[in-house]
């Protein structure tokens, strides 16, 4: 593969970790404004603000253990495990039943995205 391509494909690939943090945060602001969030969930004002924050909360947290894990497994496993993380938080989000899973999940999903954010900026 020509050195030019390479360095693309890297820099695509290491923008997908900030990709996933603005993509989720607009997902959710239609999410809390829908008519069927609000039938099922009944949330307050003050809830709709925690839902969309434990991502942001959970990404703090995430950054921070990002560096400790990729020195212990490695910069492949630590993208690995924020991508399983992220992946397991929206499933808990989709299967929320009430508003304290959807707070479990957001902040689930947001801890892989700190780990993904934190670990593709560390050289």
């Amino acid at each position: 593969m020509k050195p030019k391509v390479y360095q693309f494909l890297v820099g695509v690939f290491a923008s997908v970790g900030s990709i996933l943090y603005g993509y989720d945060l607009g997902v959710i602001a239609g999410v809390v404004g829908s008519t069927s969030y609000e039938e099922r969930f009944q949330a307050t004002p003050t809830e709709n603000g925690a839902v969309v924050s434990l991502f942001t909360g959970g990404a703090f947290f995430g950054a921070g253990f990002a560096g400790p894990a990729g020195d212990l497994l490695g910069r492949r496993l630590t993208i690995m495990l924020g991508a399983v993380l992220f992946l397991v938080g929206g499933c808990i989000q989709t299967a929320a039943q009430t508003i304290n899973y959807l707070y479990g999940g957001r902040a689930v999903a947001g801890l892989g995205v700190g780990f993904l954010t934190m670990i593709i900026r560390k050289h």
